[in-house]
């Protein structure tokens, strides 16, 4: 099986070689030619119209200046990629996966393995959905439905935990349903998807590294205080706190994160710092 997996890893790592450049990373460097080239790879139609956009950003690219720019210069695009980073791993993602089976065998479920199956593929088939209605909202929207969904799944959980001798043990799998399509649906994949939205392409790399750093350490916290958690507040305690984080996250969404439909990095940049434009680079 080990074999298999490293074969599998081995062949992913080869698709590398076929990635194109970015070609807004080729403009800011000054390389037009290239740049035009690795956009026309990476669009179907005429791409004319952004070629030009792409030579006025050569023609004001200043390699020295972008090597220069620190990460400290978006500090509010940090916080808040940074943050949804973080969040994700806070709002009990982690948790919600090691607990399931027990979930599952509290709500007298008999093969606990087929229903955490069950989850896994409910999970994919989210995922699925949420490629095509992703560009339909602001992520702002997206991400508050879903924090409210994973609200309410905690919130059900702890109730259910209280008082699980009175209550159905439907709710707990709903319950656990409702966070997966919350999670799926915006809380997994826009933290990723906003983060190249709020930086422009010299700090990306830079961004990333502090945010994918930010989020396994967030995961190795809760995931190492998970159990002595529960074993001292008790099921109905530890998601009662899982809901109080989302409804904290919830409010910070709603105050922090900007709609970057239609805006260029660098004009959300702007808008985030409170500028009426970004100085140092070119509106792509």
């Amino acid at each position: 099986n080990l074999a298999l997996w490293g074969i599998l890893g081995s062949c992913a790592l080869l698709t590398i070689l076929a990635m194109p450049e970015s070609p807004r990373w080729l403009a800011q460097r000054g390389d037009s030619s290239a740049a035009k080239a690795e956009l026309a790879r990476l669009r179907a139609g005429d791409c004319s119209a952004e070629q030009l956009t792409l030579l006025d950003l050569c023609n004001g690219a200043s390699p020295r200046s972008y090597r220069e720019t620190k990460l400290l210069d978006y500090t509010p695009s940090l916080v808040v990629g940074i943050g949804l980073l973080v969040f994700q791993q806070l709002s009990g993602a982690n948790a919600i996966m090691m607990y399931a089976q027990s979930i599952c065998k509290s709500a007298g479920v008999n093969d606990e393995a087929a229903a955490t199956d069950a989850v896994m593929l409910l999970q994919v088939v989210v995922t699925a959905c949420a490629c095509f209605i992703m560009d339909k909202f602001s992520r702002r929207v997206l991400l508050g439905f879903a924090v409210i969904l994973q609200f309410c799944a905690h919130l059900g959980l702890s109730v259910y935990y209280h008082w699980s001798g009175d209550l159905p043990s439907w709710l707990a799998l709903a319950s656990l349903a409702v966070y997966i399509v919350g999670f799926s649906l915006a809380v997994g994949p826009i933290p990723w998807l906003i983060m190249p939205e709020i930086f422009p392409t010299h700090v990306l790399g830079r961004a990333n590294s502090l945010g994918v750093a930010m989020l396994w350490l967030t995961s190795f916290i809760v995931t190492l205080t998970f159990d002595s958690l529960a074993d001292a507040l008790g099921g109905d305690g530890v998601f009662l706190g899982f809901a109080l984080i989302c409804l904290v996250g919830l409010l910070g969404i709603m105050a922090l994160v900007p709609d970057t439909r239609g805006k260029t990095p660098e004009e959300v940049c702007a808008e985030l710092r409170g500028d009426a434009r970004e100085p140092s680079l070119r509106a792509l």
